[in-house]
């Protein structure tokens, strides 16, 4: 039953639509199915000129994305916020961190494993 009300209540916490939705566009640069473009992937002068950097920046930038969402998500699950508690704000807090850090983390990891030979 416990599990039951955690899964529902993963839905509602604060970062958690955000979460599905960067590994939802995270996918298809993992299977390599993101040709060069403009607009999606990770774009960087170096991966613009190569394809082969292309795809190679963008299969580990995929894993990178899903990794850090996967953070979270644990985050979510481990320390569910309840609006109206007395340390919500506390605990919201907690959620934006466990969040944009490890998003963080990975465009760092990204720019890095873009600038290595």
């Amino acid at each position: 039953r416990e599990s039951e009300t955690r899964v529902g209540t993963m839905s509602r916490q604060p970062f958690f639509l955000p979460s599905i939705i960067f590994v939802a566009l995270a996918i298809p640069l993992v299977l390599n199915l993101v040709p060069p473009n403009r607009l999606y992937g990770v774009r960087t002068r170096r991966t613009l000129i190569s394809d082969e950097i292309w795809y190679r920046a963008n299969h580990f930038g995929g894993w990178a994305i899903i990794a850090a969402c996967a953070a979270y998500l644990a985050v979510a699950w481990l320390v569910p916020y309840r609006r109206g508690t007395p340390d919500d704000f506390r605990i919201w807090l907690l959620h934006l961190a466990g969040f944009a850090g490890p998003l963080g983390l990975a465009i760092v990891a990204i720019l890095r494993k873009v600038r290595s030979p």
